[in-house]
């Protein structure tokens, strides 16, 4: 079963939503951070899963830690 862009994006957004959710990280983090992690995540997921390689991974992952 192929899903729509829609439906994929959604299921995506859940999923970072839970870990976001259930991240007891942040709590630490100042008031709001979860919000623009959620927006970083957003983009940042799909590049993740589309990684042709491990040396591609390891600069999207590098890239997503330093951002700022």
């Amino acid at each position: 079963m192929i899903m729509s862009d829609k439906a994929e994006e959604a299921r995506l957004n859940n999923i970072i939503d839970m870990g976001l959710t259930f991240s007891v990280m942040v709590r630490l983090y100042k008031k709001g951070t979860k919000g623009i992690l959620r927006g970083r995540l957003t983009t940042v997921v799909k590049e993740v899963f589309e990684a042709k390689s491990e040396d591609e991974f390891r600069v999207i992952y590098s890239n997503f830690c330093w951002w700022s």
